[in-house]
C-alpha cells in the first residue's frame, strides 16, 4: 500500500464517530454502569453517571423543586422573625429605653413594647434572682421579682403612650399573625414533602395492581400516626429555636406555651393524620391513573 493510502486510512480513523463506551455496559433495569476501569473508564464513568442524574427514576424534578421552596422557606422564616424584634436597649436592670415615636402607638406597637418589656423583665430576674446568679434563693422569688420588674416597665409604657396597663398587658402575644406564619410554614412544608416522598414509597413497594388495598392500607394507618408525632416533635423544637432567636434570648421560659404551634398541638395532630391519608390516596389513584396509559401506549 502506497504512503498516500496509509495516511488516509489513518485521517479517517481518527475523525470517524467515537466508539460507544455505553455499549458495553450490562444492562440492570433500564440503566447500564461500567464493569473495568481499563482505558477510557474515567470517561465511561462519566457517562454512567450522567446518565443516573436525568433518569427519571432517580432525579424527581418535583421533589427537587420541593425540597428547594422547604430550605427556602425555613431561611425566609429566620430572616422574618430575625427582624421583627426591637434589639437596641436590652439591658438587665428592669430599665426602659427611651423611644422616638413620630406618631401614637397602634395595636401592633403595644404588643411589641409589652413583648419587649417581658423579655427585659425575664432578663433581669435571671441576673439577679436566677439559678446562676449569687442572689438566688427560690423559685418564689424569682417570679416575684420578674413580675414586679414586668408590672414597673408596663406601668412606665402605659404612662408614655397614654393607655391603661390593662390594655398594654392584653396586648401581649398578639398581632403576630406575620411572625407565626414565618416561623410555622417550613414545618408544614416539610410535612407535606416528607408525607409525598413516604406515599409515593409505600405504593411502589406495595403496588395497588398487584395487592390491592390490603398491605398499604394498614401500613399506612401506622405511618400517619407515627410520623404524624414526629413533625409534631420537630415543630415544638423548631417553633421554640425560632422565636429564641427572634428574641435573642435563650432562656423562653413560660412564653412557650404562647407559641402558636404549641397551643394548636391537637389541631396539628389530627390534621396531619388526615393529610397523610389524602396523600396515600391520591397517590394511588395517580398511579392508577397512570397506568392504563402506559399500558395502551407499550409495544405490542
Amino acid at each position: 500500500m502506497s504512503t498516500g493510502g496509509i495516511r488516509k486510512e489513518r485521517l479517517s480513523d481518527e475523525t470517524s464517530a467515537p466508539p460507544d463506551l455505553t455499549s458495553s455496559f450490562p444492562q440492570v433495569g433500564t440503566l447500564a454502569y461500567p464493569t473495568s476501569f481499563g482505558h477510557g473508564s474515567q470517561r465511561a464513568g462519566t457517562i454512567y453517571w450522567v446518565r443516573c442524574l436525568y433518569r427519571k427514576d432517580f432525579l424527581r424534578p418535583a421533589h427537587s423543586i420541593m425540597r428547594t421552596r422547604v430550605i427556602s422557606a425555613m431561611l425566609l422564616s429566620l430572616l422574618i422573625t430575625g427582624g421583627c424584634v426591637r434589639r437596641d436597649g436590652r439591658n438587665a436592670d428592669c430599665k426602659w429605653p427611651p423611644e422616638n415615636l413620630i406618631r401614637s402607638a397602634d395595636s401592633r406597637h403595644l404588643s411589641a413594647d409589652a413583648e419587649f418589656a417581658e423579655d427585659l423583665a425575664i432578663r433581669y430576674a435571671d441576673s439577679h434572682y436566677g439559678l446562676r446568679s449569687t442572689n438566688y434563693v427560690s423559685g418564689d422569688a424569682y417570679a416575684t421579682a420578674r413580675d414586679g420588674c414586668m408590672e414597673k416597665l408596663f406601668k412606665q409604657i402605659a404612662n408614655e403612650h397614654g393607655v391603661s396597663v390593662a390594655l398594654l398587658s392584653g396586648s401581649l402575644g398578639r398581632n403576630r399573625a406575620v411572625i407565626d406564619l414565618a416561623v410555622n410554614l417550613p414545618t408544614l412544608l416539610l410535612y407535606c414533602f416528607a408525607v409525598t416522598g413516604i406515599a409515593r414509597f409505600l405504593w411502589h413497594k406495595y403496588p395497588y395492581e398487584e395487592h390491592g388495598w390490603i398491605p398499604a392500607a394498614p401500613m399506612a394507618v401506622f405511618l400517619s400516626f407515627v410520623i404524624a408525632a414526629a413533625i409534631m416533635m420537630f415543630g415544638d423544637v423548631w417553633s421554640g429555636a425560632v422565636e429564641s432567636l427572634r428574641i435573642g434570648n435563650g432562656h423562653m421560659s413560660y412564653r412557650l406555651q404562647r407559641l402558636w404551634w404549641l397551643r394548636h398541638r391537637p389541631e396539628l395532630f389530627t390534621g396531619a393524620v388526615i393529610v397523610f391519608w389524602l396523600a396515600v390516596v391520591a397517590t394511588a389513584v395517580r398511579s392508577q391513573s397512570n397506568t392504563p396509559a402506559a399500558a395502551n401506549h407499550a409495544p405490542h
